[in-house]
């Protein structure tokens, strides 16, 4: 498993459609959306975010299809995904994955030990109050996308 720490790359971790895009994940794949704070200019999204906004599913077609038609502003969040097999009862056994201030984030923090939330999960990509991203992987094709496309992450804060 490894981890990418994207700081200096950009100067807001808001807007995620070309990571999202590039990632070249299979359409009927599952994303576990967590923790979110986000805005849309798309009104009927907005309001689907905001009565959502502990968690939702959806597959990575639709979530591509979302971010066409409107590029979300992504405050918080914790983007887990999963293959097409797991199913979303599966998915919800587990505790949800979380990222705001108030949780405790060893699985950022802790440069020893990249860890994915979700113990089904393929990879996890955090996205932190606009000021960093992070991508967790279990296979190394989509950290290699992530480090393309933000050249400047690193696997810790410390570098």
């Amino acid at each position: 498993m490894k981890r990418l720490i994207s700081i200096n790359d950009c100067e807001f971790y808001t807007h995620l459609r070309l990571l999202f895009k590039e990632l070249q994940i299979p359409d009927d794949f599952r994303w576990l959306v967590t923790d979110i704070e986000a805005h849309s200019i798309d009104q009927e999204f907005d309001s689907f975010l905001s009565d959502n906004s502990k968690y939702f599913i959806c597959t990575h077609k639709e979530l591509k299809a979302w971010l066409e038609k409107d590029d979300v502003q992504w405050i918080w969040g914790v983007f887990s995904l999963f293959g097409s097999t797991i199913s979303k009862d599966k998915i919800l056994i587990s505790e949800l994955p979380r990222i705001s201030d108030e949780h405790h984030r060893p699985h950022l923090f802790d440069d020893d030990v990249p860890t994915i939330q979700h113990s089904l999960a393929i990879l996890e990509i955090d996205a932190f109050d606009s000021t960093f991203m992070v991508m967790t992987s279990k296979e190394d094709k989509y950290i290699d996308i992530f480090k393309k496309l933000y050249p400047l992450s690193t696997i810790n804060f410390k570098q």
